[in-house]
């Protein structure tokens, strides 16, 4: 977890300019479900991770591994989505959408609050910074973390429904498991250009 004191010295040096991404989730057991985005410098990019319908941020995180468009992760909840990367949780924790709303998108045409951008829609790096110092100060008492039981049974549930049955002693947390390779023609036509 990074302190305010430590946020306010990295705003301070000003790292190299990293892409930042809000990412907003259909359901909150889709988490970890991303949207594909092409970029070589993936370990740079960061997430803010939002549920729709649930008036509050949960989450940065920032890619550790590039993107796979050749595949499809088995426990979304809807199997609609293809690719696939990984992700370290940088911060978690639920911070409510109305603290966030001086927070304006400069690179939209009526400077909409980041509290109503779209999924995928790039934050710039000052607004980036002014949500990750409201994030980082705020004082939750809830995050995703406390629901993992509760996810565990999702998970659970999916995989019988799928037939994703593994053996007692496979570790469940190697997401590697439950990764799909897409029909040849499926990857060609959904390869970004």
């Amino acid at each position: 977890m990074i302190s305010s004191a430590d946020l306010r010295k990295k705003k301070k040096r000003r790292p190299k300019l990293a892409p930042r991404y809000a990412l907003k989730e259909d359901k909150k057991d889709d988490k970890a479900e991303n949207r594909v985005l092409n970029l070589q410098q993936a370990e740079l990019v960061r997430e803010v991770f939002t549920v729709c319908g649930t008036k509050h941020f949960n989450g940065v995180a920032r890619m550790t591994s590039g993107v796979r468009t050749d595949v499809q992760f088995q426990l979304w909840e809807k199997l609609k989505y293809e690719g696939f990367f990984h992700v370290e949780w940088l911060l978690v924790k639920d911070v409510p959408n109305y603290v966030f709303t001086s927070v304006k998108m400069s690179n939209t045409p009526t400077k909409k609050s980041i509290t109503s951008c779209r999924d995928c829609e790039e934050v710039l790096f000052e607004e980036a910074n002014e949500f990750l110092s409201i994030f980082t100060e705020f004082d939750s008492r809830s995050s995703a973390w406390d629901d993992f039981e509760h996810y565990d049974q999702l998970q659970e549930q999916i995989e019988r429904k799928r037939g994703l049955t593994l053996s007692k002693d496979a570790d469940k947390t190697d997401l590697e498991t439950f990764i799909v390779p897409l029909q040849q023609e499926e990857a060609a036509i959904r390869a970004p250009l």
